[in-house]
């Protein structure tokens, strides 16, 4: 079971802890809605203190119906 809290602005969120190949960790709070399909979206700086290599460029639909173009981090 995932345990989170419910903010003041009635966001979801839950703490998560990414891991990197050498078994560097860093832990986040993550902001989730009902519409997750798995991927995270992550500030530049949490991808660059993690190391984590560009992999290529993805599209994704957003919640108001709209595609966007993303960078996806392997």
């Amino acid at each position: 079971m995932i345990k989170g809290k419910v903010t003041e602005s009635l966001e979801s969120v839950i703490s998560l802890t990414l891991v990197v190949f050498n078994g560097k960790k860093h832990s986040i709070e993550a902001i989730i809605d009902t519409g997750f399909d798995g991927a995270l979206s992550l500030p530049s700086s949490t991808i660059a203190a993690l190391g984590w290599a560009w992999r290529t460029r993805g599209r994704g639909l957003l919640a108001d119906g709209s595609e966007s173009v993303f960078d996806i981090y392997l």
